[in-house]
C-alpha cells in the first residue's frame, strides 16, 4: 500500500571543468560548491510523475496546491551512495567549500545553513520487532540490519558493502524479519540507480504495480559519477500520510 504523491527526478553530474576532490585514501567526494553540480538531460530527467497508490505514470505538472515534501541530492561512485538534503544543482551543499570534504557526523551541525553536507547513505535499525532497516542520509548504521536469502531487493538497490553481514542474516522461513523503510526520495533514487538512465521510466512503471514494489532481475550496474536530485510532493493535507509511509505504517517498501 502507498499514499498518493508526485515526484520529479533531475539527472545530475559533476561539471567536467571542476577538479574532482579525492582524498588521500582515494575516495571521491561530491562537489559542495554551487555550480559544480550540473543537470543532465535525457531519460526522465526533469519530468513529473504521479503515484496514485496503485500505479505510477508520467504527468505534465504538479498541481499548484501540492507542497514539497522532501528533496535530496544523491550520487553513486565506486560502490558508495552519497546523499545530501536539498538541491545540489541550484545551491551549495553544506559550507560550499570543495577544498574541505570532512563528512558530517550525526551529532555535528553542518556548516553553511539549513542544508546538511554530503553523507554516505546509511540506516537506522529496528532492533526490537522486525529487524528492518530505515534508509536515511545520516543514520547510525552503514549496513542493513538483516536480510534473507529469498530477498532479491538488496542486490537490486544496494552495492555489496551495504548488505547485512553474513553473521546478521536470517533464514528464509522468518519472513517477518528484514525489510526496508525510510526517506522516500532516497528510496526512489535507489530504484532509479538500479537501471541505466534510459531505463528508469521502465523501472517505475513496472516495479510498482497494484500498490506493491517488486524487484527486477536486470543487471545492477551502477555508473560512477551518476547523480540525481529527487523531489517528492505531497497532496494538500496529506503530508502526514507520507511520513507514516516512510516509517512503514503502510507496509514496508520491500519485505
Amino acid at each position: 500500500m502507498s499514499p498518493p504523491y508526485y515526484f520529479r527526478i533531475d539527472y545530475m553530474q559533476e561539471d567536467s571543468r571542476h577538479k574532482p576532490f579525492i582524498n588521500a585514501q582515494g575516495t571521491w567526494y561530491p562537489p559542495k560548491s554551487h555550480g559544480h553540480n550540473i543537470m543532465v538531460e535525457g531519460g526522465i530527467s526533469g519530468q513529473f510523475w504521479y503515484c496514485d497508490g496503485i500505479f505510477m505514470r508520467q504527468v505534465a505538472h504538479v498541481p499548484p496546491d501540492c507542497v514539497l515534501f522532501k528533496m535530496f541530492s544523491v550520487y553513486h561512485h565506486e560502490g558508495i551512495i552519497w546523499a545530501a538534503k536539498g538541491d545540489a544543482i541550484a545551491r551549495k551543499i553544506g559550507d560550499g567549500d570543495d577544498d574541505t570534504q570532512d563528512e558530517v557526523t550525526d551529532d555535528e551541525e553542518a556548516p553553511g545553513g539549513e542544508d546538511e553536507g554530503w553523507h554516505r547513505l546509511s540506516f537506522d535499525h529496528d532492533d526490537e520487532q522486525t529487524y528492518s532497516s530505515h534508509i536515511t542520509n545520516a543514520g547510525q548504521n552503514t549496513r542493513l540490519r538483516t536480510q534473507r536469502p529469498d530477498q532479491t531487493w538488496p542486490k537490486m538497490l544496494l552495492p555489496e558493502s551495504y548488505h547485512a553481514p553474513e553473521a546478521s542474516r536470517t533464514s528464509a522461513q522468518y519472513t517477518q524479519y528484514g525489510g526496508l523503510t525510510g526517506e522516500l526520495p532516497l528510496f526512489l533514487a535507489l530504484i532509479a540507480f538500479s537501471v541505466p538512465p534510459a531505463h528508469v521510466e521502465w523501472v517505475f512503471k513496472n516495479c510498482f504495480q497494484s500498490a506493491i514494489w517488486r524487484a527486477h532481475s536486470g543487471d545492477h550496474i551502477r555508473e560512477d559519477g551518476r547523480g540525481m536530485v529527487v523531489r517528492v510532493y505531497s497532496l494538500p493535507g496529506r503530508t502526514e500520510e507520507l511520513e507514516y509511509y516512510e516509517n512503514g505504517a503502510w507496509g514496508k517498501y520491500f519485505n
